[in-house]
């Protein structure tokens, strides 16, 4: 049965709505219940605009008269109306965003210049149903974020985060996170002054290493995580010549990232740990940071121990000009706080405290470990294969709802910058990818055909269906063996690096390299491992990166089906690349110069003609043979016949 439509005018008919309060309570009690097509867009609107009348910042606004239960019910019902784009855009201007700011408890503890009406406590149930009403506006209207920043809303945002305790709920932090991260999309000015003046990077700091790291807090820490990553995206780094931009005040935030990067229980690249991975892609890997990025945290000490976060706390204060304690959290009065008091001298945005907590926290210890980091990403690819690609599964196969093009390509970007940013980590991803042991015989396969993350990682270089996976699973092979073409043909074969050296813009043969000889005239004591690992390399296929054959041309081990499949095979390929405009492949020069197709069908006519000649020399030889087999067996016959006749003549 389909519910009757709701319509601006059951409440706004209201004749007083500060008294008739049952009325009131039943019509909001209705906006919530309502299905989404229950209320049309033109009766959206007027609820919004008689809400956000009765809820202003004034002291002669109806919601003062109003029961704690309606009051909530009220901010409830707005909220229910914000989630809909259509009819909610009133709640988008800046005056809308002043009542709800107000309601939210972000404003200052002390009254606005247009009212002696307190705000209500940032934890209170209605201060956190403003704070999800505001989240959804700027979710769903740009213009709702370009207001809200304009009216200092992020400094609001980390004046509240640098002035909670250790006893800030989940649910507080999760709203502060989101507002947060919503307010600085594409916004540096933003960005700048709550970093800049605010102590933003100390709160995020703070947060990021006291939440418990437990499933029930994931949401929360993503959100915090998101506004992290907003942070390091932009911030207005001083112009430089380095291809990584980047300002020292930002360096506290890389130790936490880290610290979540291999404290997180997760293998798969979900939420939170995404987020972090998106983070630290965004960190260079500047000389200064080096050290930070080889450590791991250590299990953290079992008497707390607040030293090394107060100095690393202390080294985020320097950055900031000093400021006054103002806490939000200090207000008096109960949970839903509407007291009046006398009207001050008009505040502008809160100072920060001097201090960014109540209480230090326990930094977790480090050590140097430069395996870890590389190990610990490495690891979640694994997690991700298998968990949704495990072996033998191909990557074109389709995964209902899963974009693989979303979720691999920052993991291996972040391996790509761990093996370019360090040669420690460069050897150890090569070691461990491409090792000097590794089993090159035909017998265990095609590399591009095993189990493992080479074999993955192969297979997905050859994907057409995730093509930006595809190319990062190149740019991971390319960057662990130095950038250099030939080394990358010489570790996995051309047939798996030809795409991706196409795409690079190289075609043709890798080029020889010349070393140096060394001018010391003893032998190096590793001089004949060393040979003997050249002489190993020198005997790999040059298409599969195997050992070559010793058992002499395979063609010889081919049956003429089998040569004639190849064959085939061959005369598509060189086809295909007579007919790109960028390669050619031919043999000879000047005049000379013939495709390697026709080149390979002069050589298999001038096979077949060498082979007709052989067939009839074969045949002539043939028939000698059976000619003088004749003979010979004519000249036995005759000495046979003379020999009866010589018998017979004697008896007479």
């Amino acid at each position: 049965m389909q519910s009757s439509p709701l319509v601006t005018s059951r409440y706004t008919s209201i004749s007083d709505r500060r008294k008739e309060v049952d009325v009131v309570r039943r019509e909001l009690k209705a906006i919530i219940d309502a299905q989404p097509t229950q209320i049309r867009p033109e009766d959206r609107e007027g609820y919004i605009k008689a809400l956000i009348d009765d809820l202003k910042d004034d002291e002669a606004s109806t919601w003062l008269s109003w029961p704690d239960d309606i009051y909530l019910l009220a901010l409830t019902a707005l909220k229910s109306l914000s989630r809909n784009p259509v009819g909610s855009t009133g709640l988008a201007g800046s005056k809308s965003l002043e009542t709800l700011i107000h309601h939210t408890g972000l404003s200052s503890p002390a009254p606005s210049p247009s009212s002696s009406v307190a705000p209500s406590i940032p934890e209170s149930a209605p201060a956190l149903e403003a704070l999800r009403v505001l989240a959804n506006v700027l979710v769903l209207h740009s213009e709702g974020r370009e207001n809200l920043a304009a009216l200092d809303g992020g400094r609001l945002i980390a004046r509240s985060l640098a002035n909670s305790n250790e006893e800030v709920g989940t649910a507080l932090l999760f709203l502060l996170g989101r507002v947060g991260f919503l307010v600085t999309v594409q916004r540096s000015d933003v960005v700048r002054d709550m970093v800049d003046k605010d102590g933003l990077v100390g709160s995020l700091v703070y947060f990021m290493l006291a939440i418990p790291l437990v499933p029930a807090n994931y949401d929360t820490l993503s959100e915090v995580l998101k506004l992290v990553g907003n942070v390091l995206r932009f911030y207005p780094y001083p112009a430089s010549g380095e291809p990584d931009p980047w300002d020292d005040k930002l360096d506290p935030l890389l130790w936490p990232l880290l610290y979540l990067l291999h404290s997180l229980p997760q293998v798969n690249p979900t939420p939170p740990l995404s987020h972090v991975l998106h983070a630290l892609l965004l960190v260079p890997f500047s000389s200064s940071l080096l050290s930070t990025w080889r450590s791991i945290p250590e299990p953290p000490s079992p008497t707390p121990s607040s030293s090394s976060v107060r100095a690393l706390l202390n080294k985020v204060k320097l950055s900031s000009p000093p400021r006054k304690s103002t806490s939000i959290s200090d207000t008096p009065g109960g949970s839903f706080i509407r007291n009046k008091s006398p009207s001050p001298s008009p505040p502008s945005i809160p100072p920060s405290p001097p201090v960014l907590r109540k209480r230090p926290i326990t930094l977790p210890g480090r050590k140097t470990f430069p395996a870890a980091l590389p190990a610990r990403v490495l690891r979640v690819f694994e997690g991700f294969v298998d968990t949704y690609y495990p072996f033998p599964r191909g990557w074109d196969e389709e995964v209902k709802g899963l974009k693989v093009d979303e979720i691999l390509p920052p993991i291996l970007l972040l391996l790509v910058r761990i093996a370019q940013g360090c040669m420690e980590f460069r050897t150890w991803l090569r070691d461990n990818l491409l090792p000097k042991n590794l089993d090159r015989s035909k017998e265990a396969g095609p590399l591009e055909s095993r189990r493992g993350v080479l074999g993955d990682l192969l297979r997905l270089m050859q994907c057409a269906t995730h093509p930006s996976s595809r190319d990062t699973a190149g740019e991971l092979l390319w960057a662990i063996c130095d950038s250099n073409p030939s080394t990358l043909n010489k570790e996995i074969g051309y047939g798996n690096a030809a795409g991706l050296l196409f795409r690079k813009g190289i075609s043709g043969p890798p080029q020889a390299t010349i070393e140096e000889l060394s001018p010391d005239p003893d032998p190096h004591p590793d001089s004949d491992r060393e040979e003997e690992e050249e002489d190993q390399e020198q005997d790999r296929n040059p298409i599969t990166a195997l050992k070559a054959s010793r058992e002499g041309d395979d063609l010889q081990n081919m049956s003429d089906a089998e040569k004639e499949k190849e064959a085939e095979r061959l005369f598509v390929l060189f086809d295909r690349m007579d007919k790109n405009p960028i390669i050619s492949a031919k043999t000879g020069q000047g005049s000379n110069a013939k495709s390697v197709k026709e080149a390979i069908r002069d050589e298999m006519e001038r096979k077949a003609g060498n082979k007709e000649d052989e067939q009839e020399e074969e045949e002539e030889e043939e028939e000698q043979e059976e000619m003088r087999r004749k003979e010979e067996e004519d000249e036995q016959e005759a000495l046979r016949d003379l020999e009866a006749y010589r018998r017979r003549k004697s008896g007479k």
